[in-house]
């Protein structure tokens, strides 16, 4: 399973509880905080599941660098915020990633944000997801006070 962007709770917890399972490798796509995942992994601090480390079986830092490896997913989840203005270019960034097989899971704020997965990918099956998480990725935030998201 490749997971698109996570740099925050949302994508993070998922990541980490599909990566619980010893049958799936998750790769991790992060740009910012690229060094610091792949050094240390994910630190997660949750209300349900405790203080954990996550370590994904792949980081990268685009979904070009999976290309690269001629990579194709079984699952590809795109954990962002949902605006408008980049719709199209979030699809042109999956392209790469998205083969015949693909299942693409929209883990996004908003109405109808799984439609442009949906026009960009019409013969792949496509999951919207409505999720709530308190969880901070505590080595990503700044430090001082920190709130759950």
């Amino acid at each position: 399973m490749l997971t698109l962007r996570f740099p925050r709770a949302v994508g993070a917890i998922f990541a980490s509880r599909v990566g619980q399972s010893s049958r799936t490798r998750v790769t991790t796509v992060y740009r910012s905080n690229y060094n610091p995942v792949l050094e240390h992994g994910i630190h997660l601090d949750t209300v349900i599941w405790g203080r954990t480390n996550f370590r994904p079986h792949s980081v990268i830092q685009g979904t070009s660098q999976a290309a690269l490896f001629g990579e194709k997913y079984d699952y590809v989840a795109l954990a962002t915020k949902a605006f408008s203005n980049t719709r199209h270019s979030i699809s042109e960034l999956l392209r790469p990633v998205v083969g015949k097989g693909t299942t693409l899971i929209s883990i996004q704020n908003g109405l109808d944000v799984e439609k442009p997965l949906q026009d960009a990918f019409p013969q792949n099956p496509v999951l919207s997801a409505i999720c709530y998480v308190n969880c901070i990725v505590s080595d990503l935030v700044p430090s001082g006070p920190q709130t759950g998201i």
